[in-house]
């Protein structure tokens, strides 16, 4: 039994519980959306599995935390990365009271962040990965992590102007 991605609040919970109605089980797995796109990599951030995914549709492009079975959306994550925390223990970030709508937006909200733009960054240019990266994931870091971009070195090329000698930013 499932209602649709939104309208059934028992989705997320598959591992803490099984519920029956009428005696029918109710669909309790992870969202749809939560697993779309490309996984790239899994990981653990402060003891919970993180697991990052590459969308090439930016509109359907979610993160989300599972925190303790609630699926609660991370909606100002942008672009074409999405993730999805699964929270079991402990308290790695704080999501919104009593409705738990979204994530405060806080040091440890901005602490994941950072975390998953480290994660990012040594996966996509880690060399020993270079045969399975794509040129879109790459392309797409650079819109997602503006300050690193910022700090990376340049390439320049030589080219004539007028018969002299310059250099110009690619």
């Amino acid at each position: 039994m499932d209602r649709g991605a939104n309208g059934n609040p028992a989705r997320g919970y598959a591992d803490l519980l099984r519920i029956t109605l009428d005696a029918v089980a109710v669909n309790t797995s992870q969202p749809a959306w939560v697993s779309a796109g490309e996984k790239l990599f899994e990981t653990t951030y402060q003891g919970c599995p993180l697991t990052v995914r590459y969308v090439s549709e930016t509109h359907i492009a979610r993160s989300a935390v599972n925190w303790y079975g609630q699926i609660i959306r991370d909606s100002d994550i942008s672009g074409h990365f999405t993730y999805l925390l699964h929270v079991r223990d402990g308290r790695p970030v704080n999501p919104l009271s009593p409705s738990r709508r979204g994530l405060i937006k806080d040091a440890a909200r901005d602490a994941l962040i950072t975390f998953i733009k480290e994660q990012l960054f040594a996966f996509l240019f880690d060399t020993a990965n270079r045969e399975c990266i794509k040129p879109e994931w790459v392309t797409s870091y650079y819109s997602f992590d503006q300050e690193r971009v910022a700090l990376c070195p340049t390439t320049w090329r030589r080219h004539s102007s007028n018969g002299r000698s310059v250099r110009s930013r690619i």
